[in-house]
Parts: C-alpha cells; structure tokens; sequence
C-alpha cells in the first residue's frame, strides 16, 4: 500500500494482487479485503483500461462481499460505480448509481459511521466525474469536500490524487470566473467568491513543491502532475512558455501511462489552443486525445468531450455561436443537443439518448399492463423503436442458464428457433461488458459463429444488465 513512495506504482500491482490470495489462505480474511480494496483502486489510477478494472471491480465486489467485509465491499463500490460512469453514458453522470436517493442513502451511512477514508472516495470520485464531464464549479465543490477527509488516506496513494485534481479544479474555476463563465462561488480559499491569479498561483505551487518532494523517491509517479502544474502556473503568468510546458505534462503523462492525467493534460492543452485561434492545432490534439480516450474505454467521456469540440472534431451542433461553441465557455452545461452524427464509425449506430416520446411510452406501459410477458414484449419494441434495430431479445439469468424472455422484431417463427449469437453473449457474459460490433462477420473471433454465419448481421449491440455486481441478464 504504501510501495509507491520509493517506486513506481505499478509495482505495487502484482503484490496486492498476491496478498489477497495470500491473505486467503492463511485466513486473515481482514488483510486479503484490504489488499483486494487497493488494488482495485490502484489500478484504475494506474491509468488501466477501464473495462479491465471494471471486472476486477466487480469481482472483488463479490469476494468482499460474500467475505461479509462491508468496509472494503462498500470502497470498492464507490470506485467502481465513478469507473461505470466514466464509462456508461448517462443523463447526470456525477450521480453513482444514476439514482440520487441511493446516492444519498450511501452517503447518510457513510456520515453516520464517521467513515472519513470512504467519504474522501466519494467526494474525491465525484470531483473526478465533475473535471471529466467538464463541470468545474460542481468538481471544486467536491474536491473541497474531499479535503475535510483527506487524513483519512494520509500516506496511501489515492492521496496524492487529491493534490493533482485539486490543481486542476482551482485552475479551471480560475479561467471560467476569469471569462465571467459563472456566478460566483463563496467558500473556503475563495476570496469574495472569486479565484484570483494569486489565490491560484499560491495553491498550484504549493501543490507543486509537494509533487516535486514526492519525486525524489518516486520520479516516475510525479513527474508528470509537476510539469502539468508547471504549465498552469505559466498558462496564469501568460508565459509563452506555457506551452512546451503544456506538451511536456502530456509527453510525461502519456509515457508514465497515466491515462487520466494525459487526457486532462491533452485537454489543457486543446483550451490554450483554442483560446490563441489556433484552431488546426487544437483539432490534431482533439483528435489525438480522442484516441487515448477510446483507448482507455471512457465511452461516456469520448461522447462529451466530442460535444465538447465539435468544430475541432467536424461536429454540427444545434449552434455555431462561438460562445456555444467554445469549450472555455461552455464550462458547467450539461442541457448538450442529443444529435452527434459520425462521432467515430465503431459508435455511429447506437443512440444513447432516449426522447420524451420513448419515455413516455415505457411508462405508459408499465401502467397499462398487468401481465409480465407482455409488458415485457411492450418494453422491448419501444426500445428497438428507440435505437433503430430491427431485432431485439431480452436474456435473462435463471440458475446457470441465460433464457430468452422477450424479444421484438420478428414476425413469425419460433423465437427459441432463431436464436442469438452465443459468441456475443458469452462474451458479454463472461466480460460484462458491452459489445458492440459492425461487420461482425468480418471479426475474426465472431466469424465462425453459427449465427452471425446464418443470419450475418451488418451490426449489433450486446449490453449486460447487471444487480449489485452481479448479471442478470443481457440486452441484445
């Protein structure tokens, strides 16, 4: 756990991940909880991709839990659920769960137990969500809330997060209220509810002598967060050095493998383009972070930061204001046009958002009907309506077995007799993953299944539905 001060984070990653067996084995169920919690945590800020993290999540979500160690089952949860939202799109993605009264419900508990360690994850996770869905004013509400709990990780490594994203947060909240972007914000280090040059300045040194201290011991872990700061510091003072100092933080993130850092540095560096015209600059960097963004599996994260960009990325908005369409300027909206054509070929078939009318019409069926095989069957042609498919089916987990329990879009034969791809959907199972899939017959490890053989799809979306950590069933 606390490995990573004399070296490299990531080689804290297999010892963690040995001590939980160890701990295993010899019964001290305590420590294997412990050295699981870390190690989910870790590698999701070792810059991992994220589908990778989700299921070691998920996993040890359900070994601590089944160990009856709520502490750590509780830690792991609140990483996991800011994971599933970077990666899920969702109407508000700073709510875990997507459901507020369950957010509230956990953090109730969590103040009622005085649980410090975890209330610093939860505010921490949520000023993570805020910086990525580019929502500055709601991050530096909680990274200040995550400051009243810091002691609570003193010496662990999610420690040091707190200092980078705190960085990044008051610089931001700095240019917003710099450019009039929103109303004044009244708290603690803010000086007549604004965030002025020293007040940041002052901030983001400290912060960089604490990262230039960590380097001592552990160059490869805090580098990158000191040139990230550096360029910020420059990027105040209006130093044309501001930016070889921008692309040195995301040359130094990028090789350090910190995924999350590159894009915030990346997207630093897209807004100083963007700010000095140089609009063909800042579109090869947008395009660039795009990739690594894919690259990590932060679906939700890639889809606004297109709306983030769109002339950078060719995008046609509803307006081309430049006010609307600067991403300076657009800092802390979340009411984004739901219409973003080509965004990239792999995601160009699926729809996220479901209109009014969709909403309408499911809970209109949910109240009409009494009998369950029909509300189902209801449910699923409003959903293939939604997303444009022209076939749907529901599986859903009885015992061992997956069994289809509706479906939509086929208008005679038996539907047990039609079937579904099993390659896909043992995929999803055994992943719980997403897929999603153009020309499936064109992929190598699908290719020679008997269904995409038979019926050869042009293209097709499995998504698990998932309880508590647990699957329950898969949408195809």
């Amino acid at each position: 756990c606390v490995a990573h001060w004399n070296a490299p984070v990531e080689k804290t990653l297999a010892p963690l991940k040995n001590a939980v067996s160890t701990g295993l084995e010899y019964g001290d169920i305590e420590h294997a909880c412990y050295s699981a919690m870390y190690y989910c945590i870790y590698l999701f800020l070792r810059g991992k991709n994220l589908d990778d993290v989700r299921k070691e999540c998920v996993y040890y979500y359900s070994m601590t839990q089944e160990l009856r160690q709520q502490f750590q089952t509780v830690y792991i949860d609140i990483w996991h659920q800011c994971i599933n939202n970077l990666t899920f799109i969702t109407d508000n993605p700073l709510i875990l769960y997507c459901d507020k009264a369950r957010e509230n419900a956990l953090l109730t508990t969590l103040i009622e137990a005085n649980n410090v360690s975890a209330l610093y994850s939860f505010y921490l996770t949520k000023a993570i969500l805020a910086i990525f869905f580019n929502m500055p004013k709601q991050a530096l509400d909680m990274i200040q809330e995550a400051g009243n709990y810091k002691m609570g990780v003193a010496s662990l490594y999610h420690e040091r997060e707190y200092h980078i994203y705190e960085s990044v947060i008051f610089y931001l909240n700095f240019q917003c209220m710099n450019n009039n972007i929103f109303d004044n914000i009244e708290d603690g280090g803010i000086v007549d509810g604004l965030i002025n040059s020293q007040i940041a300045i002052d901030l983001l040194e400290n912060n960089y002598q604490y990262f230039e201290k960590l380097s001592h011991t552990a160059l490869d872990n805090n580098l990158c967060c000191m040139h990230l700061i550096d360029a910020m510091i420059k990027s105040i003072n209006n130093d044309p050095d501001a930016w070889n100092a921008l692309k040195g933080a995301m040359a130094s993130a990028q090789n350090a493998g910190f995924i999350h850092i590159t894009i915030i540095a990346f997207d630093l560096g897209i807004r100083y383009l963007y700010n000095l015209g140089q609009k063909d600059f800042a579109t090869f960097y947008a395009r660039k972070a795009l990739d690594i963004i894919e690259a990590w599996g932060a679906t939700a994260v890639g889809f606004d930061f297109v709306k983030r960009y769109p002339d950078c990325l060719n995008l046609n908005l509803d307006s081309s204001t430049t006010e609307q369409n600067n991403p300076i300027l657009n800092a802390d909206s979340t009411n984004y046009t739901h219409s973003l054509p080509n965004m990239r070929q792999s995601l160009a078939n699926v729809n996220y958002s479901f209109d009014l009318a969709s909403v309408l019409k499911a809970s209109h069926a949910i109240a009409e009907e009494r009998t369950l095989d029909t509300l189902l069957r209801k449910i699923m042609d409003i959903i293939n309506q939604n997303s444009g498919s022209q076939r749907g089916i529901l599986l859903l987990k009885k015992g061992d077995e997956l069994t289809i329990e509706a479906q939509s879009g086929v208008v005679q034969g038996n539907i047990h007799d039609i079937g579904y791809p099993e390659s896909v959907v043992n995929y999803v199972q055994n992943t719980l993953s997403p897929l999603m899939l153009n020309m499936p017959s064109a992929k190598r490890e699908f290719a020679t299944d008997a269904y995409i053989s038979r019926v050869n799809p042009q293209s097709l979306l499995a998504l698990p539905i998932v309880y508590k950590g647990k699957l329950i069933g898969i949408l195809y």
